[in-house]
């Protein structure tokens, strides 16, 4: 129990360091701003996160106070201030499956990649199904619909061809189907290719307008 405490004391003074430079950097008034907007992939803001470490050091303590009886226990555990996993109204869940073209064009000689792209955009595609159709709880004999369409998402993002380890790869592959080695090959010697920061960003992008249609695939020359 101890070495969780000393963990959670850990995180929490690793966001009290990133509060310190907030105000070395931006001064007192912006970094306050900064500490209570909400970042939409994570669906919580750092003063959020900070007030979750302080609530994941105090039960602790509470769980390893032998002091206490278990009904006073269970009360004070039940008063922390933050969860918002379980309670908080601005929850979110992003889920990202980093895909490729290859999920939805045949490619010669790729057919183990396109295969297993294929299969993935296919696996997150029904998990957003999943998450937005309505589900049955049995309870009490009666059962009992809920849906949450819009806190739990999911994206098929392709990056688009980027200049990465493997396409130095596929440009100097001999067993690449030739028309495809001279398309990377070309595309990485005029410089053609997706810089990764720039797909990075535009993957961003798309998160924090947070429009995209669950399960979709969306493209970076789509956006």
């Amino acid at each position: 129990m101890r070495a969780l405490i000393k963990s959670n004391l850990a995180i929490l003074s690793q966001k009290i360091a990133l509060l310190d430079i907030l105000v070395g950097k931006h001064g007192a008034s912006q970094a306050s701003d900064a500490f209570q907007k909400i970042c939409p992939i994570v669906g919580a803001s750092i003063g959020q996160h900070y007030r979750h470490s302080m609530d994941h050091v105090e039960l602790a303590a509470l769980v390893a106070s032998s002091a206490q009886d278990s009904s006073t226990q269970q009360q004070q555990i039940g008063d922390l201030h933050y969860d918002l996993r379980a309670t908080s109204h601005i929850s979110l869940v992003r889920v990202i499956n980093i895909s490729s073209l290859c999920a939805s064009e045949p490619f010669p000689t790729m057919s183990l990649y396109c295969a297993g792209k294929a299969a993935r955009d296919m696996f997150h595609a029904v998990l957003a199904k999943e998450q937005i159709s309505q589900s049955h709880e049995e309870k009490e004999g009666t059962t009992t619909t809920t849906s949450n369409p819009t806190q739990f998402k999911v994206l098929n993002y392709a990056p688009g061809a980027c200049n990465t380890a493997m396409t130095d790869v596929l440009a100097e592959s001999t067993d690449l189907d030739n028309e495809l080695q001279q398309y990377f090959s070309t595309s990485r010697d005029k410089h053609q290719l997706v810089r990764p920061d720039d797909t990075a960003a535009k993957l961003v992008g798309l998160l924090m307008k947070d429009e995209f249609e669950s399960g979709t695939h969306v493209d970076y020359w789509d956006v």
